[in-house]
């Protein structure tokens, strides 16, 4: 994830076929979607 927010200049979330969350890799630290925080928190 360190190199995805390093790199990226937007991030699209998908969870399930469905679109969660886009924007800069800030959001990996700021999780806007309960989906995107627990793959952040369990997923890797």
């Amino acid at each position: 994830m360190a190199f995805a927010k390093r790199v990226a200049d937007r991030i699209i979330y998908m969870h399930q076929g469905t679109v969660w969350e886009v924007g800069p890799g800030e959001m990996l630290d700021n999780p806007k979607t309960p989906e995107l925080h627990a793959f952040l928190n369990n997923g890797l």
